[in-house]
């Protein structure tokens, strides 16, 4: 096969996995409302989904997905871990003494936490 023909196929896999990653965190915070912030209250269903969902998803579009796309290794297990890093680290440095790079994950990281991950947080609405 054709190399470019591999890596078409490879960012639309990755594309996919992070939009259903994006819809299923949607979902498991709604059930989530719905039977309330306390896990002793889920149904095993519920449950089983959230492990699904870190184990499936979460964990390999941190590992895979972001790595590729902002250069930088893993330290965490969880995306919003991540998130929540950048936010910290670099939210404490004036914004011109940072890199373009940093400037870009930063930006990303507060539009992926106010507009997304923070949104469908119905139990707090404030994710990362």
């Amino acid at each position: 096969m054709d190399i470019l023909i591999l890596i078409s196929i490879l960012i639309a896999v990755l594309i996919v996995h992070t939009l259903l990653t994006l819809g299923l965190y949607a979902g498991i915070m709604f059930f989530i409302k719905r039977y309330g912030a306390t896990r002793d209250l889920w149904p095993w269903p519920l449950k089983a989904l959230v492990i699904i969902f870190v184990v499936f998803f979460d964990t390999p579009l941190n590992w895979v997905t972001v790595t590729l796309w902002y250069q930088e290794l893993p330290r965490e297990f969880l995306f919003t871990t991540r998130l929540k890093r950048w936010r910290k680290k670099l939210g404490r440095k004036n914004y011109h003494d940072l890199s373009s790079r940093q400037k870009k994950m930063r930006r990303d990281a507060d539009y992926i936490c106010d507009e997304h991950l923070d949104y469908y947080d119905m139990i707090t609405g404030d994710h990362c």
